[in-house]
């Protein structure tokens, strides 16, 4: 039950704020450290924890990822940090951008338009960082109600491919949102405080 489960983005809550499912498809998996399962998150039962790469390397590293499939999945993510010293510690530029598009399995679930943009600043010190971020996401995908069963035949005939067809399948769906933070951290004490500020359209047609 997506009711059930929390996500959070480097303790950013990533459900949605109208509908309070998890935005799985928001998350920007090819600059991630880590994606794991937790407990109770915000007072869900379950819970998946997913923190953003650090990228500190004493060179420049850009990475750029392309994947397509057979069933028309076109998708490709970049990212570009460039850590450098500053005083008694490092301040790094982090730019990414991610972009994919797909036909979809079945009609009304086409992906036209999946968009994220990444910034973010930070400075690592012994005594004292601080980090600014933001990311933005355009996700546009049909939003068809279900496959409906062919006729005269058992609930299981939704899962045959050809000749499938589904309710709703003009609908339309988009969800934009943009996230904003601040992070301060102590390292020799071990704490840290983060602020942060969503936005979050959801339109369906």
């Amino acid at each position: 039950d997506p009711g059930r489960v929390g996500v959070l983005l480097d303790g950013i809550p990533f459900d949605d704020p109208v509908t309070g499912r998890p935005a799985y498809e928001l998350l920007p998996y090819d600059k991630l450290i880590s994606l794991e399962r937790r407990g109770i998150v915000r007072g869900r039962p379950e819970g998946m924890n997913s923190g953003l790469s650090d990228y500190l390397s004493a060179r420049p590293v850009t990475e750029m990822v392309y994947r397509s499939t057979s069933t028309g999945l076109q998708q490709v993510s970049v990212v570009h940090a460039q850590t450098r010293a500053a005083g008694a510690g490092r301040i790094q530029y982090l730019f990414g951008y991610a972009g994919a598009g797909a036909r979809g399995e079945y009609d009304g679930s086409k992906l036209s338009r999946k968009r994220q943009l990444l910034l973010r600043v930070q400075r690592v010190g012994r005594l004292f960082s601080w980090e600014i971020g933001e990311m933005f996401n355009r996700h546009r995908v049909g939003a068809q109600g279900g496959v409906q069963p062919f006729a005269g035949f058992e609930y299981s005939s939704i899962y045959q491919r050809l000749g499938a067809a589904v309710k709703g399948a003009d609908a339309r769906r988009q969800l934009a949102r943009n996230d904003l933070w601040v992070t301060t951290r102590l390292p020799a004490l071990g704490t840290s405080l983060k602020t942060f500020w969503t936005s979050s359209t959801l339109t369906y047609r």
